[in-house]
């Protein structure tokens, strides 16, 4: 989790990381099998909970098979949920923001399940974050693209020196943008299809709504840190605070402006964007609304060809915030 506001509205960079129960070391049982291959996976704890921390706490391998009598002597102590690592050693404080951030987006492209045959070291296997955009303390959006790397331990450094060293600028957005949608299509060595960043909507540093559509590509697919920058196209209502998401069918593929906040009022309109520029007002009009919160998942023909299943979750509308909850199938 990056940046944000507090609860007076003033922008953070603080940044943390959320560790599932099984990270800790309080009891040996049950362990967790891999179905597959017999071997252990994951342990469940006993006192410790699931967290928040704005520590990078290094993993617990007390589940590893051991010689001897006991299969699972513990190799690491315990761990306060804010204190060391494991192994005894200290766990670093996340590097914070460069400079506190609201209003961005962020997306991670992750090596593991999404490109067959994965990576291997040194190209992979790896998981980045790319931050694009949002407000800084100043309250003027940025353009910027900047990386971070999940995997990447932060240097041992004494408690309060974080350094913000871990978020390099990669390149910016055509345009500065706040309140947009980004997310990543996946790549397919089979036909060449590359690793892309698509950023939709949101508004500029005067306030203006953007109709524009950007296409990041990367060149590697097993480094994508570098690329270029394209504008696939500008969709008819320029919004803010809308959901957004791709899939491919027989256009191939289609990039997605749902709903979101207008000039006019709020839309519940629906916009398809092709690669090659095209666009295309959708049959099915969304409850019109803005600042939603959205997901997708992705669903398999026999062809094994992603498709889309939509949620768009709450927002605004013209009456007030909601609580409606809207599943579209395109």
């Amino acid at each position: 989790m990056f940046g944000g506001r507090d609860d007076s509205g003033n922008p953070l960079d603080v940044v943390q990381k959320y560790y599932p129960e099984t990270y800790g070391t309080e009891d040996m049982f049950p362990i967790l099998f891999d179905p597959a291959t017999g071997e252990p996976i994951a342990q469940f704890v006993n006192a410790q909970t699931d967290i928040w921390s704005d520590r990078y706490m290094l993993i617990d391998y007390d589940w590893l098979p051991q010689n001897g009598p006991c299969a699972n002597i513990p190799q690491v102590p315990d761990r306060p949920p804010g204190g060391g690592g494991g192994g005894g050693q200290n766990a670093a404080p996340l590097n914070p923001l460069p400079e506190p951030l609201y209003g961005h987006a962020a997306v991670a492209l992750e090596s593991k399940g999404n490109i067959i045959p994965p990576p291997v070291w040194p190209e992979g296997p790896y998981c980045y974050v790319f931050i694009l955009g949002g407000i800084t303390d100043s309250g003027v959006p940025t353009n910027a693209m900047r990386w971070f790397n999940v995997w990447q331990e932060p240097p041992e450094r004494e408690e309060g020196e974080p350094r913000a060293g871990d978020y390099s600028l990669v390149s910016e957005m055509p345009i500065e943008r706040a309140y947009h949608s980004a997310f990543v299509t996946l790549p397919d060595k089979l036909t060449d299809e590359p690793w892309r960043i698509v950023v939709v909507g949101g508004f500029d540093r005067n306030g203006n709504y953007i109709s524009q559509v950007d296409e990041y590509t990367f060149d590697s697919v097993n480094n994508p840190v570098m690329g270029s920058w394209r504008t696939v196209a500008s969709v008819p209502e320029a919004a803010a605070g809308q959901a957004a998401g791709w899939q491919v069918d027989d256009r191939g593929t289609v990039y997605r402006q749902m709903c979101g906040r207008t000039i006019d009022g709020y839309t519940g309109s629906v916009y398809d964007v092709l690669e090659n520029g095209s666009l295309s007002l959708a049959p099915t009009r969304l409850v019109p609304r803005g600042w939603v919160g959205a997901t997708q998942t992705k669903v398999y023909n026999e062809f094994y060809t992603p498709g889309g299943d939509f949620y768009i979750i709450g927002g605004l509308t013209q009456m007030g915030m909601d609580t409606i909850v809207e599943h579209y199938r395109p």
